[in-house]
This record gives C-alpha cells, structure tokens and sequence, in this order.
C-alpha cells in the first residue's frame, strides 16, 4: 500500500535516514517539529500509516500489514537501510518491521509501547468521533466542546481534532479512517507476530514515560526476548513524551542515533 509521507532533507550529504512512524489516530503533521530537528544529521521520512493522514484507507491492518507497508515504501525511495521510529502503535509497526526484515533496518527506537497486547483503553475516543459524526459541526471550538465530556485532557482533544477536515460544505468529518480503526481495534491492541526464534539483534532504544501506563520496569524481559540489544530508558513524561518533554526526547533519540553511527563505522 501506498503511504503517504513528508520528507525533510538534510543540509549536510550522508547516507543515513530515519523513518519516523506516529502513534493511533495521528499522522505524520504530529511529528514535523521534532523531525525537522532530527534532520540536521540525517533525511528524515515522517510517514502517514495506512487508515490515518493521506494513506489509502484499507480494511484490515495488523501489524505485518503494516510491516509491509512500510517495506513497501522502502523499495519505492531506493532505502535499502534506515533507522525507524515509532511512537505507540507506530512502535509496533516499527517493531514489526525490525523483526520481519532486520537487515533493512539499522537502528530501532520505540516510544512508549512494549511487544505486548494490550487491553482496550480507547471506548471513550470512539463515543468523541460519534458524538462529532452525528453533530454535523462547521467549527473546530465547537467540537472542542462537544467531545470535553468525553474527553477531560484537552492534549488528547486537540491531538484528536487535528485529523477533522472539511468538506465541500464546510462541515468537519475524519481524514482518518475511524471506520477502519474501530474494525480493527483487536488487531491493534495485539503484540507484534513473532515467528518462533526470531529476532531483532541490531541497537535498539525503548522510552518509557513514568506518567505513562503504557510501558513498565516488568517489561523489560519481554523487550530484551525480541530486542536483546534494545537499552529502555523510562523519562518522566506521560504517553506523548516527545511532545511533554521534547527536548530531553530529542537529546535521548539523537544521542543513541549519533553514538551507534559511531560504533558502525568504528567496527
């Protein structure tokens, strides 16, 4: 499937590339600030995933869909290796790939999701995007309002209000494909598919937000079976670390991506 992407070029020539892959309900728009940032040593690729931004929509989307998606796009740029990362469901997508084709990718980092299932914590998400469905609004305040109820965290309202757009009536409906999401939601709430044995044996760095229910120290043990290179370092942050605590995000992906591009041209 095709995605769709936005590309930030980097000023200085070099070889490597980063993929940067959003979370459940996001796009790649989420992640310009900081993929500008990360471009000043590398390109930088921040992808729409299938059912969100400007990817086709499809009916189904488990993880090694995702995964091929994803090499997909690889073939079609000419990327025969780059570093990937992903922030929550984009961190399975990410490790997905890692762990199906661990020769196209060279460094692996994974914000705030571990390879493990997890139970339905988005009933409220789904009740905002009928309440909006149903309420034929023209006005980005109104909607803000309408789904508060809904949604007491006004940084889940806005993140979630950034994929409305407009139709030919002015009337606010969903770029992504919630239809889609909703159908699949087991699928995404599952662990990467792991085929017996495999793994993915390159660097890899996972953070953890300490305000985060998403990923804990008992963790640890499932990250290292598939990852046993991976560091997990926890921050004090909640799930959209690389928003509440950008900087010390940046420094932390940076450093890794920096120091490992060091220790490869050094072996």
């Amino acid at each position: 499937m095709k995605l769709h992407y936005r590309y930030f070029a980097c000023d200085k020539p070099q070889d490597d590339a980063l993929l940067i892959l959003h979370g459940l309900f996001g796009s790649r728009n989420n992640w310009a600030p900081l993929a500008r940032q990360f471009a000043r040593h590398q390109d930088v690729y921040a992808l729409d995933l299938r059912n969100h931004g400007d990817s086709q929509h499809a009916d189904s989307m488990s993880y090694p869909e995702m995964a091929n998606d994803i090499l997909w796009f690889l073939e079609s740029e000419g990327l025969a290796q780059v570093s990937i990362l992903g922030h929550s469901m984009g961190g399975k997508v990410a490790m997905q790939t890692a762990l199906d084709a661990p020769q196209r990718i060279k460094k692996l980092i994974v914000a705030d999701i571990a390879p493990k299932e997890y139970a339905p914590r988005h009933e409220k998400v789904f009740e905002a995007v009928d309440a909006i469905d149903q309420a034929l609004l023209t006005s980005r305040a109104d909607a803000d309002k309408l789904i508060k109820e809904f949604l007491p965290d006004k940084d889940m309202r806005l993140f979630l209000l950034t994929s409305l757009s407009r139709d030919e009536d002015r009337i606010l409906g969903w770029r992504t494909n919630m239809h889609g999401i909703r159908k699949n939601y087991q699928a995404i709430s599952a662990a990467p598919t792991v085929t017996a044995g495999n793994q993915f044996k390159g660097p890899a760095l996972f953070i953890g937000g300490t305000q985060s229910p998403y990923v804990k120290e008992e963790d640890r043990e499932v990250i290292l079976s598939l990852f046993p290179k991976a560091r997990l370092e926890m921050i004090n942050a909640g799930h959209w670390m690389h928003v509440q605590a950008a900087e010390l995000f940046f420094q932390l992906v940076s450093t890794f991506l920096q120091q490992t591009n060091t220790e490869s041209r050094n072996t």
